[in-house]
């Protein structure tokens, strides 16, 4: 995903994969997540007539944790476990309150402290959307990357961050993207758990 566009989030409304009214997720996972679900959920189907007693387990990395948190979600299948790694957030209060519900303990969220995928959207304290933020996130993020790979890295990214202007106008959109329980974030060697609430 272009880093500049994750800013542009949209939220849906969304009551597939047995989700509950009110339930909002990012407008284009939704609408891939309709047009792959068919064919997931018959392959699924024969891999458990084939191994019915079979422990399944959903991942995905960036974009492809947050299928396979809905993918999960519209299998339904009891004591079935997610694991997500570097996945954006992708729903409101409703939906992540409803994915704690479906899976509880075994709903898994990794993230890497410098990774600005899955700190965006980013939030403020009260769990509101703040594209003001989400621009610093992003800056602050690749700031830190370019510091640790200076050799590495182009310069055309730098120059594109000391470009990036910061929207004075923020956006502010109360009950958007916030993540399912805790986040495991991983950093130089440290872990630390994050709960949601603090929208970080």
């Amino acid at each position: 995903a272009n880093w500049q566009d994750a800013i542009k989030y949209k939220m849906a409304d969304f009551t597939g994969a047995g989700l509950p009214a009110g339930s909002k997720i990012q407008e284009s996972v939704a609408l891939i997540f309709a047009d792959l679900a068919q064919d997931v959920n018959e392959a699924l189907s024969a891999a458990m007539e084939q191994h019915p007693n079979a422990q399944v387990i959903f991942t995905g990395h960036s974009l492809g944790g947050a299928y396979a948190t809905m993918f999960a979600l519209d299998a339904g299948i009891e004591g079935s476990k997610v694991y997500t790694y570097g996945a954006p957030r992708i729903g409101n209060r409703a939906f992540a309150g409803f994915v704690e519900q479906a899976f509880g303990a075994n709903y898994f969220r990794v993230v890497h402290g410098l990774d600005a995928v899955a700190h965006l959207p980013a939030m403020n304290m009260d769990g509101i959307f703040d594209k003001a933020k989400a621009l610093n996130v992003i800056k602050a993020k690749l700031n830190e990357k370019i510091a640790a790979l200076k050799s590495k890295l182009s310069w055309k990214i730098l120059d594109k961050v000391k470009a990036l202007n910061v929207d004075k106008s923020t956006e502010m959109v109360a009950d958007n993207f916030i993540h399912a329980g805790a986040e495991i974030w991983l950093h130089d060697g440290t872990v630390k758990v994050c709960p949601k609430v603090n929208g970080e």
